[in-house]
């Protein structure tokens, strides 16, 4: 009888499926696989899948046994057989036979063989789109993961194409087969991301001439697939330890400087991202840009110019929270690089693209904000505006250059904002330091200041129509775009407006002006013009135009020249003004003024005292006919019901105590504390804001109609008068009804009106006056002259 340990070799005592997996082996191994047996071995293990692992051991073991022995072409036998039974199969036993699996890939790929290699990672990418049934808790992919992406770097003397192409196809295999399998989220491991994202994109750039003839695609191709697919799947706790490995590959590799490459590599991630997560990619980049602050200039601005183009690509929505934090950043690189010095002509060649860069990317950012929010970045960046007064020379002039630095930052992104209100896009903490800059020593910074004047004032797209100084014999030829403006625009010329004016009227003044900014200047005066004329402020436009002139034949500081250019101005712009007005008797002097002009004063026309530097004649030469006369404007002004009290009054500076623009308001109050109002604050302000004021009182309004009840004519005014005046008040229901009247009026009526009403209590408050100052009653005066500001007036009757 035959002993025990030779049954195994009897075919007859084999077991069934030992049987039909050696029947797939063919006699030659030249021959491959048997096909007509392959069938047989798949149905019994669909019919009996509790011996699928033993037949998965079984192939591995013959595998190996051929791996070692060098038979390549039966270990391809054993892999073809595990892939056709991996595909057919999906048993809940089928854990076990991808153990098996696993380890017969990872034989294949410990070959030298390119051949084995490109085979085993085919079957690993078949086994990728299989969907198991049941979940594996314990498989672990750190193997192939390492394996891959070694083969992504191969440099194979001949199959160097075909090899990184199969590391390529079995990462995605990897990424396929783990992303979506919950139970797998190792994947996602900073540690297996700087393996996976720098081979992929070493693939990406590293493009090869001559790729194999038999290749569908070539690797940086199909790696540029394979990347995209990670970054869209890339969930938020897990884009970082995406983007890290990125910003380190184009470190170590030099590449932001020598190629195109990283630019485009940000593109693909933009545009592959999910939506919300973009600003992600912006501060990950923000982040890398501050921590190369000793770095080359050229680097930091290769990744300013990525940074932009990033803003550019992202949702109008995904910049991000921190949007503030994100353009003081910049900020800071802006202010470093102004204040970083070099001798070599390249580095600063460098440095000043790396501003620009700087420049057109906050312009980026502020171009996908709302509008509110460029408002408020408009702030925040004059907000760092460096101060030059009591400061060195060598700090004077790195402040100098910030601040030309943070103009043209401020610049960019005015272009980006679209005005609707004056009063909007010129809040107080903006405007206030801009007006400032444009009346700094620097001619380039006062022109750059009234580059952004141009840019926020002007809605109708005008700015190129007043480009020159000139004075058109039809303003048609203009050819303006003109809109009535706004109650809210006309309140913001009563204290704005005078604002930018008189800033106007300082930059003429200055003795280094040059052609550019005499165009500024004038341009900016004819915006506003153009913006906000109106029958009530077209008085405060006389009066500037009168100023102007009046400084050019008043200020003694100012060069012949310079007073000529004045004039030239001050004609150029009433010939618009009264254009736009419609006044023929202001237009026919206007008229006359510069045909007299032509003939007797050339040099004072703009064609000649602005474009020519050679001028004729001294200031003694001007004869008043060739000057603007303030009594035809006055003349033409109230011949059309406008009010002339302030026409031609000096303008000071916003904010002093003489200012023109601050006016007061006087209120009746029950009370004995003086209220006012101070229009020259609030003017600025929406006048919905009126309608907030609480009325304590009914002695709170001050309208005609109020007057009317409560007041004798001034004529018949006396202190018995008043005192009943004062008594008369104790009735609560009289009191609480015209409370509730003036309450409304005040919430309808425009705050002009009001002023108005108010205004026409003069002749009343000069008649109180004289009477407490000459004692009529002989109750209040006295012959021993007391200072008014002295004497405690009644609040009722305070102005």
């Amino acid at each position: 009888m035959p002993s025990l340990d030779c049954m195994g070799c009897c075919p007859g005592c084999k077991p069934r499926w030992k049987i039909l997996v050696d029947s797939v082996y063919p006699t030659n191994p030249q021959d491959g696989i048997v096909k007509a047996n392959m069938p047989k071995l798949t149905y019994y293990a669909l019919s009996q899948p509790q011996k699928l692992d033993r037949i998965g051991e079984y192939l591995s073991k013959r595998l190996t046994r051929d791996l070692n022995r060098n038979r390549m072409m039966l270990a391809r036998v054993a892999m073809e057989s595990m892939d056709t039974l991996l595909v057919a199969c999906h048993s809940q036993s089928l854990n076990l036979f991808v153990e098996s699996f696993l380890k017969m890939v990872q034989k294949l790929l410990e070959c030298s063989d390119p051949d084995m290699q490109c085979l085993a990672t085919a079957s690993f990418v078949k086994f990728s789109n299989v969907e198991e049934d049941t979940p594996s808790y314990h498989r672990r992919y750190d193997f192939f993961v390492s394996q891959f992406s070694a083969m992504c770097h191969s440099n194979h003397p001949t199959a160097k194409q075909r090899i990184r192409m199969a590391g390529v196809q079995g990462i995605q295999g990897v990424i396929r087969k783990t992303v979506c399998d919950e139970l797998q989220p190792d994947i996602w491991e900073q540690h297996h991301m700087d393996k996976i994202v720098p081979s992929l994109l070493y693939n990406m750039h590293s493009i090869d001439d001559s790729p194999s003839e038999d290749a569908a695609e070539s690797a940086d191709t199909a790696a540029e697939k394979v990347f995209r697919d990670l970054v869209c799947r890339a969930a938020y706790n897990n884009l970082k330890s995406v983007l890290l490995p990125v910003l380190s590959h184009m470190d170590s590799h030099l590449l932001w400087t020598k190629t195109n490459f990283p630019s485009a590599c940000f593109k693909i991630i933009m545009y592959s991202v999910q939506a919300q997560y973009g600003y992600m990619v912006v501060q990950m980049l923000m982040s890398h840009l501050d921590s190369l602050q000793s770095s080359p200039a050229e680097l930091k601005a290769s990744i300013t110019d990525v940074l932009s183009e990033a803003v550019i690509i992202s949702a109008g929505g995904s910049i991000g929270p921190s949007v503030l934090d994100l353009f003081n950043s910049l900020l800071k690189h802006l202010r470093g690089s102004v204040e970083y010095t070099s001798n070599s002509q390249t580095e600063k060649i460098n440095n000043t693209r790396f501003q620009d860069s700087i420049i057109n990317t906050i312009g980026e950012f502020a171009n996908h904000l709302p509008d509110f929010q460029k408002i408020e970045i408009l702030t925040f960046v004059i907000s760092k505006m460096p101060s030059t007064s009591q400061q060195q020379t060598s700090e004077k002039t790195s402040n100098s250059q910030i601040q030309m630095m943070l103009l043209k930052t401020i610049l960019k992104v005015a272009t980006t904002y679209r005005t609707v209100l004056m009063a909007n896009a010129f809040p107080s903490s903006f405007k206030n330091p801009l007006l400032q800059m444009s009346v700094m020593n620097k001619p380039e910074t006062r022109l750059v200041s009234h580059q952004i004047l141009h840019t926020l004032i002007d809605r109708h797209d005008n700015v190129p129509k007043f480009s020159k100084i000139w004075v058109p014999e039809d303003i048609a030829q203009l050819d303006l775009v003109v809109e009535k403006p706004s109650r809210q625009d006309v309140h913001f010329m009563a204290h704005g407006g005078q604002h930018i004016l008189w800033h106007a009227l300082e930059c003429l003044r200055l003795a280094n002006n040059d052609l550019a900014n005499l165009e500024a200047v004038y341009c900016t005066m004819c915006l506003l013009l153009v913006e906000l004329l109106t029958d009530e402020t077209c008085v405060d436009f006389a009066s500037f135009i009168l100023n102007l002139q009046d400084t050019a034949v008043t200020d003694e500081k100012l060069k012949s020249q310079a007073c000529y250019q004045i004039h030239a101005l001050a004609v150029a712009f009433a010939n618009i003004y009264c254009e736009l007005m419609g006044l023929e008797e202001l237009q026919q002097h206007v008229n006359q003024v510069l045909q007299y002009r032509r003939t007797a004063s050339p040099q004072l026309l703009p064609e000649r005292a602005i474009y020519q530097t050679e001028t004729a004649g001294s200031l003694s030469d001007i004869e008043k006919a060739c000057l603007l006369d303030k009594n035809v404007f006055n003349t033409a002004l109230s011949t059309h019901g406008h009010d002339i009290s302030n026409l031609g009054m000096p303008m000071t500076k916003p904010g002093s105590s003489h200012s023109a623009s601050t006016k007061k308001l006087f209120v009746y109050k029950s009370s004995l504390n003086i209220d006012t109002m101070d229009i020259g604050n609030s003017i600025d302000q929406d006048t919905t804001s009126v309608g907030n004021l609480e009325i304590d009182s009914l002695e709170s309004s001050p309208l005609m109609r109020r007057s009317s009840v409560f007041m004798p004519s001034a004529n018949q005014l006396s202190v018995s008068q008043l005192k009943a005046v004062l008594e008369s008040v104790d009735d609560p229901v009289s009191q609480e009804a015209l409370r509730k009247q003036a309450h409304k009026e005040f919430e309808t009526a425009p705050l002009t009106t009001i002023m108005d009403r108010a205004h026409s209590l003069n002749e009343l408050h000069d008649r109180l006056f004289e009477i407490l100052g000459d004692g009529s009653d002989g109750q209040i005066g006295s012959n021993q002259a007391v200072a008014l500001e002295s004497i405690k007036y009644p609040a009722m009757f305070v102005y």
